[in-house]
């Protein structure tokens, strides 16, 4: 295995492992006893608009197909396929605090559980699982209470808080402290590309903590950093700026390595984000 980029600050890097191409942070890799990683598109085994490495089971893609680029990205991780819990997104903030009941759930056995675009637990050997293309993957370790969080949130769940809500939850279940937890940003699409119009401005522009996160880019267009709306809210309960993470990608800017809503449409595959504690 080897690392085949690295961004200016080393904090989040590509690698390669056989085929399969993903990222993580470099950093968490030495300091932290957790497997984490981001899917690319590259490695996997799906044709067309899902080439190549399609984890999304509602894409569209033939099944098979999907279930040999889990099992693919699964090994490239060293992370047991069978043992994976997936996320049931709806684009809210409901937190799933996942057991040795939920081993497996939406891979070798049917989910316990719907509309959760949250995971966190503290076994080890659980990998949670969440989906995106180009919503925020947003990572969660606490290395002092030994807990791992993994979330996804669209605009809708930046603004509801969903990295508060995660860091709270975390607190609520294990005691963890805001001080103490790391918090990681994956690639999603950047304020270059995350254009909204007025329907969305109007909801942004009720919150005065966001003025300052719109930039207006013609008489109908603004621009908006969804990073800078999870580091607000993760500022708020706590997390110290030295512990956030980010990785500085756009998923719609990168579309030859990254899935891309906004580039792509309906037609496309997904992207997957894992964490394991071991």
């Amino acid at each position: 295995m080897g690392r085949i980029m690295d961004r200016k600050k080393a904090e989040f890097c590509w690698y390669q492992n056989g085929k399969v191409e993903y990222g993580a942070f470099a950093e968490w890799k030495k300091r932290f006893r957790i497997i984490h990683g981001f899917s690319t598109r590259n490695g996997g085994v799906s044709e067309g608009c899902y080439r190549s490495m399609n984890l999304g089971f509602a894409s569209g893609d033939d099944e098979s197909l999907v279930w040999k680029n889990f099992g693919l990205f699964s090994e490239a991780l060293g992370i047991k396929c069978r043992d994976l819990v997936l996320s049931d997104q709806n684009h809210q903030t409901e937190i799933r605090v996942v057991s040795e009941q939920d081993r497996g759930g939406g891979i070798i056995v049917p989910k316990k559980f719907e509309g959760i675009d949250g995971l966190i637990t503290n076994v080890p050997g659980i990998p949670l699982v969440t989906f995106h293309a180009d919503c925020t993957p947003l990572f969660f370790v606490d290395p002092v209470k030994g807990a791992i969080g993994m979330a996804h949130a669209g605009w809708r769940g930046a603004l509801a808080g969903m990295a508060s809500k995660m860091i709270r939850r975390m607190h609520e279940v294990y005691g963890s402290e805001a001080t103490h937890i790391q918090a990681g940003f994956g690639p999603a699409i950047g304020d270059c590309c995350f254009l909204i119009r007025e329907d969305v401005y109007d909801q942004v522009k009720m919150l005065p903590e966001y003025a300052t996160k719109l930039k207006q880019v013609n008489d109908q267009q603004w621009s908006l950093s969804l990073e800078s709306v999870h580091e607000h809210f993760l500022q708020i309960e706590g997390v110290p700026a030295k512990n956030i993470w980010k990785s500085g990608i756009c998923t719609c800017c990168e579309s030859d390595r990254l899935f891309s809503h906004r580039k792509m449409g309906d037609k496309r595959g997904n992207l997957a984000a894992v964490i394991q504690l071991y």
